[in-house]
């Protein structure tokens, strides 16, 4: 299967992951407001799943979303066995990312009510591990000072890492 046919599951919709849409205004987009887990799975079964959601919980509350827009555990698990169904990876190692990412109107006001709801986006793809040597390289990237953001969430503004 090719990336093209990839399926992802966005908010209760199955979509292709070429079509998937997110606003291009929302905080989650604009600032990298939000949080995420990636995770293996063996053969249909995910590794530390609940250690997973748990730690994406702690970082949708670090955001300040009510517990009432966290990701529910069973309906994590039903829609990870249904993207390996879907993109015909029961039978081999996968990897799943779950990102949540705030949503609503622009600028830096929290979001009360609905609209403080995150858009959930969860992924499945065929597992690759990375062969060749790992070198340390020294970058000019600053880092946000770990007093600014928590060393145990995984939250999705970590542009810095990636150069």
């Amino acid at each position: 299967m090719n990336r093209s046919d990839r399926q992802i599951w966005v908010d209760g919709e199955y979509v292709p992951e070429s079509r998937s849409v997110v606003s291009g205004t929302s905080p989650g987009l604009t600032y990298g407001a939000g949080c995420f887990e990636t995770l293996r799975v063996n053969q249909g079964v995910p590794d530390d799943l609940e250690a997973h959601l748990e730690r994406l919980s702690r970082g949708l509350a670090w955001l300040e979303v009510d517990n009432v827009f966290h990701p529910v555990p069973e309906t994590v698990r039903q829609v990870i066995d249904e993207l390996l169904v879907r993109n015909r990876l029961l039978d081999r190692v996968a990897v799943v990312r779950i990102q949540a990412s705030l949503q609503g109107g622009r600028g830096y006001a929290t979001l009360e009510g609905e609209e403080g709801a995150p858009i959930v986006i969860i992924s499945a793809a065929p597992y690759s591990e990375h062969r060749g040597e790992y070198r340390l390289k020294r970058v000019q990237t600053t880092v946000i000072p770990g007093a600014c953001r928590p060393a145990d969430l995984k939250l999705s503004n970590t542009l810095h890492f990636m150069k």
